[in-house]
């Protein structure tokens, strides 16, 4: 990050140097400087901007169809200096002229080009690189500004924006003194004519009263540009950004509404800005871009301009056309060659905008998108300072949970030997690999594992690993540096840091994307890694447990999952078996729930009947101990007799007689949650949610539904 302040620092003083230029061209234009004396500043100044040896301007004469040098500096005549005429007809010069292009050439001299010669004479002696930018007036091309170096490359595109700006400046001095001459002629046929030369006088008072206004609101401008930049470094929130960008604006630029529209995992949210005097809509709407003005923009990354909406059809810009829009002006919003959103200003005056103004909009899209950045950053670090204290409060609630609600449950011969198994291995600090079906426990396995370990005064940090997106789970395994990526606004640590001299659990690591088990894997062979966006290497003392309902040997067929991975995970295999192999524990984990949840509710049963004894026992349960947890609690809120009752149909209708055998894991796993999702009309939050009825997170259950192709509108009534 402080490589990147110091880009921060050079760009605010380069544009300090170029504001101080263009500074020093106003205040001798105002002072009557002369021509000389003006460019005199042009060339000390610009050295500090970038390379120049040269400067030189020169001037059109279309009669002779010649330009003629008028100014050199330096000014030495031995190397083609003031007075040297160089021909227009038929050459490139003529055609850049007449196009009002900046020209950027940087392999001068190399003896390649057929047109060195005449080079020679426009750029002088011994030059490298060269930038032409025409000195336009009105739209007509007076003469050329040339700038040459002696070192190759010199000059890049980033420079073409400033230097026509101080071009701009210069042909407006050029025009000036035209018109300061043609005073002098008319003053010198005053007696002939004194009505006629009051007239030009009359003229030319105007034309310069019309530059100095244009001069001012020029200034203007610059401080506007400049107020915006000093904001990208203040900590402010998102509601005052916003007011400061429409307060320095509105003087400059007369708008209506102003929006921000941002790019955000392929949606397009509009943020309103409204005018000075009403509260700016910080609560983003999100908004179509196929057929409107802005997805034009977006996918061009040009500026578009629409002078009169009357008449056009756009689509979420109709409302605009409602509220009496009539002026338009979308501009692109873009960070590291990328367009991030837009920049919408409106008026309700048809053909408000002249092209004057649209440069300056585009002037000002570069700050506005580094200040709305800042901003938008101060709020994610709001949300990540909260995540951060909720991930706390869930560890130290994991430290102080019952045994009793660690404990595993199950008196069979399977359940058995799986507590054996972890006494045996939690005193190591072997790597252990729990597999087994969704919801059979392998998260308590690993509690009990940690438990029996020499880490167990310590925190054990769960991960699951299949409910963070691709573009998260390597922040959140191994934390990030401030400025790492886009809304990293400060360091934070990751869920490794947080497992030292403790426990990390890695649930569903089979989901993990491949650059991820890179990292792993280095993280298993050394105990070292570096956050995202850092270069610093951490060390880190922690056993991994890991977890996984996936085939892993077939995802290593695949492709999918690496081969050296698995054998660094597979250290001490376990297998949690699945609830329909042991049901002889489904009665007791029943009864279990039972006491649980009327304890929790206030409703209390002696027992359980013998026939949902029956139906329990003969239940195939593809959701295991989960499912069977969420059946009891499902039956105690409805339940009103002595004896807790369960009918089928709170089942799903399927015994093991019937179906097993029959379907796949997953197959099974597809028919459970869609039927959840039927029952709740496909509905996935809340507390009436299917994710809450299955005993998992929202997001989890999700990642689930996206993992087995299942669709959320399938459970909603048709």
């Amino acid at each position: 990050m402080e490589g990147r302040a110091m880009t921060v620092d050079a760009t605010a003083s380069t544009e300090l140097k170029q504001l101080r230029l263009i500074g020093e061209i106003v205040s001798r234009i105002n002072l009557g400087k002369t021509f000389g004396e003006i460019l005199d500043a042009v060339y000390v100044h610009v050295q500090e901007i970038m390379p120049v040896d040269r400067i030189a301007v020169g001037l059109v004469d279309r009669e002779r169809d010649r330009l003629t040098f008028a100014a050199v500096r330096p000014d030495d005549l031995s190397q083609r200096g003031v007075g040297v005429r160089v021909p227009l007809q038929g050459t490139s010069l003529d055609g850049l002229l007449r196009r009002d292009e900046a020209l950027i050439l940087n392999d001068l001299g190399d003896g390649d080009r057929d047109d060195v010669e005449s080079e020679r004479h426009v750029y002088g002696d011994g030059m490298r690189a060269s930038m032409t930018v025409p000195l336009t007036v009105r739209g007509d091309a007076i003469g050329a500004l040339f700038l040459s170096s002696r070192a190759p490359g010199a000059f890049r595109s980033r420079h073409a924006t400033f230097v026509r700006q101080v071009a701009g400046h210069l042909a407006m001095t050029i025009e000036k003194s035209r018109l300061i001459g043609l005073l002098e002629s008319r003053n010198l046929a005053l007696a002939e004519s004194k009505a006629l030369s009051e007239r030009y006088v009359e003229r030319l008072q105007a034309e310069v009263r019309r530059q100095t206004v244009e001069l001012e609101r020029s200034r203007e401008r610059y401080r506007t540009l400049l107020a915006i930049s000093n904001s990208m470094n203040e900590n402010i929130d998102a509601e005052q950004m916003f007011d400061r960008i429409v307060d320095v604006l509105r003087p400059v630029l007369p708008i209506d509404r102003l929006g921000i529209v941002l790019l955000e995992k392929g949606q397009a949210r509009l943020f309103s800005l409204s005018p000075r005097g009403e509260r700016p809509s910080l609560e983003a709407d999100d908004i179509p871009l196929d057929g409107s003005y802005t997805g034009e923009v977006v996918r061009s990354g040009e500026t578009g301009y629409w002078p009169d909406l009357s008449g056009e059809d756009g689509v979420f810009e109709d409302h605009l056309v409602a509220t009496g829009v009539r002026s338009f002006v979308v501009v692109p919003l873009r960070s590291k060659d990328e367009t991030i959103g837009t920049m919408n200003v409106s008026s309700r005056e048809a053909n408000h905008f002249s092209t004057a103004d649209l440069g300056f909009l585009e002037q000002l899209a570069e700050p506005v998108t580094l200040a709305v950045q800042n901003a938008l950053a101060f709020r994610e670090i709001d949300r990540l300072k909260n995540e951060l204290l909720s991930e706390n409060v869930s560890l130290r609630r994991e430290l102080t949970r019952s045994p009793e609600a660690l404990e595993l449950r199950g008196g069979s011969p399977a359940m058995a030997a799986v507590r054996h198994a972890a006494a045996r291995v939690g005193p190591t600090e072997a790597t252990v690999l729990i597999r087994g079906e969704t919801g059979t426990g392998k998260e308590l396995v690993a509690r009990a594992i940690h438990r029996h370990s020499p880490r167990a005064a310590n925190a054990l940090v769960p991960v699951n690993c299949a409910a963070l997106s691709e573009s998260l789970i390597e922040s959140e395994l191994f934390g990030h540096e401030k400025g790492a990526f886009t809304g990293a606004a400060e360091r934070r640590i990751g869920r490794f840091e947080l497992a030292d001299k403790g426990t990390i659990f890695l649930d569903e690591v089979g989901d993990l994307p491949p650059a991820v088990q890179v990292k792993l894997l280095r993280v298993l062979q050394e105990r070292e890694f570096e956050r995202v966006g850092g270069d610093t290497t951490i060390q880190v003392d922690v056993r991994v447990v890991a977890a996984t309902n996936r085939d892993l040997e077939a995802a290593i067929r695949a492709g999918e999952f690496r081969e050296d991975l698995f054998y660094r995970l597979n250290v001490f295999p376990m297998a949690v078996p699945a609830l329909r192999e042991r049901p002889d524990d489904i009665v007791e984990l029943a009864l279990h729930f039972l006491q649980r949840f009327s304890q929790k509710t206030g409703r209390f049963f002696r027992g359980i009947t013998p026939a949902t004894i029956e139906r329990l026992r003969s239940y195939d349960w593809p959701g295991n101990v989960r499912e069977l947890e969420n059946v009891i609690e499902r039956a105690v809120i409805l339940g009103d007799g002595p004896e807790l009752r369960i009918d089928a149909a709170l089942l799903g209708g399927g015994s093991r007689g019937r179906r097993a055998g029959q379907l796949s894991l997953e197959q099974l796993e597809r028919r459970y949650i869609t039927e959840i999702l039927e029952s709740t009309g496909g509905v996935v939050y809340g507390p009436a949610g299917a994710a809450k009825i299955l005993g998992l997170k929202p997001t989890t259950l999700q990642s689930r539904m996206k993992k087995l192709g299942i669709d959320r509108a399938a459970g909603k009534k048709k």
